[in-house]
């Protein structure tokens, strides 16, 4: 990230179209802030615009701008993105969504650095440095005939990598405590133990950092003000980690509050005698059958083994769920009988609906 942030550096002093890659989530539009604020046009607008948003039908419209009846419902003058950012920067997100017909008016705009509204015939000059960004690899896309190879070329001059955050790991902690201190404005936080810590920093962000950060507000509010810890982890980070480690990840039992899902309310698991072991090999049809037979392992251990709740749960019929019962050899019976050892309760006392 410091060899990223000397190209930015360099680069932003420098008047020539930028390209920046990487994955979803991985911090490109914040990339192109910085470029602008360290850039001659610091002063000028910084406009974004998401590309793959815009219909295709509003895609020159909303670039370039229209005249008062270039179209039905055109009832006054629009200024484009690129008009109104004049003198500054515009970040074309997701470039590689733009249709045939706007990427060669976009064409237009890089070579010569002015614009057409459309229904208009007047050529307005404009001074901006365009900065386009995208997930896709547009090479390929070249190559499959949905990008032109001109504009290709007039777009990545100078490219710009962001890698992934599962490529970064050393910087999870430093964005989770930056997440942790922005929620302090809407939830009372405590900080994260390092056991969590830990669990953040070997799991891979498929999201990147906007997974983390979502994952920071969402534990924030589970924590309830106290330290968070492994048991506030979404599942998902939770097994990941257990499985890349060839751990056995415990199921977790229903907690005291609402049911929002499988294991929205789970707190402390450490008790549960039924375990997951996530198979790191198979084949795909096992791997899949394995991964039902866990899945309604795990929600009849949540229900305290009532067939209609995790039924409903799991999305299936009853008649279903009895079906799969039998195929994998599953008791439901038995998992009253352990919750009830586990809660020194009677089943039945547990949230639900009685059923």
């Amino acid at each position: 990230m410091a060899h990223l942030l000397e190209e930015v550096t360099r680069v932003a002093a420098i008047d020539v179209t930028v390209f920046i890659g990487g994955e979803s989530g991985s911090g490109k539009e914040l990339v192109a802030r910085a470029l602008h604020r360290v850039s001659r046009r610091r002063e000028g607008p910084f406009l974004g615009v998401n590309c793959g948003a815009i219909t295709e039908t509003l895609q020159d419209s909303e670039l370039f701008g229209h005249e008062r009846g270039a179209f039905t419902g055109a009832n006054k003058r629009h200024l484009g993105v690129f008009e109104r950012a004049d003198h500054g920067t515009v970040l074309l997100d997701e470039v590689g969504e733009l249709s045939p017909a706007t990427q060669v008016r976009l064409l237009r705009v890089v070579q010569e650095r002015g614009i057409t509204r459309v229904g208009g015939d007047e050529s307005i000059p404009i001074d901006i440095r365009v900065i386009s960004a995208t997930n896709k690899d547009l090479r390929a896309e070249v190559i499959a005939g949905r990008f032109r190879e001109d504009l290709f070329y007039r777009l990545v001059v100078y490219p710009i990598w962001v890698p992934p955050l599962r490529d970064r790991t050393e910087d999870v902690p430093v964005l989770a405590n930056h997440f942790l201190e922005a929620a302090k404005e809407i939830v009372v936080t405590s900080g994260i133990t390092p056991d969590a810590m830990a669990v953040l920093k070997k799991y891979s962000w498929p999201g990147n950092v906007r997974e983390l950060e979502n994952v920071v507000k969402h534990v924030c509010v589970k924590a309830g003000g106290q330290p968070i810890q492994v048991a506030h982890l979404p599942a998902s980070v939770r097994e990941e980690t257990a499985a890349s480690n060839g751990d056995s990840i415990p199921i977790p039992k229903p907690g005291p509050g609402p049911t929002l899902g499988v294991f929205d309310d789970v707190a402390d698991v450490s008790d549960s005698p039924f375990t997951v072991r996530l198979p790191v090999e198979g084949q795909p049809g096992e791997m899949l059958a394995h991964a039902e037979k866990e899945a309604i392992l795990a929600t009849l251990l949540v229900t305290s083994g009532r067939v209609v709740v995790a039924a409903r749960k799991l999305g299936l019929s009853r008649a279903t769920l009895y079906r799969k019962l039998k195929k994998y050899g599953i008791e439901a019976q038995e998992f009253r009988e352990a919750t009830e050892k586990m809660e020194g309760t009677a089943a039945d006392s547990w949230p639900g609906d009685g059923n």
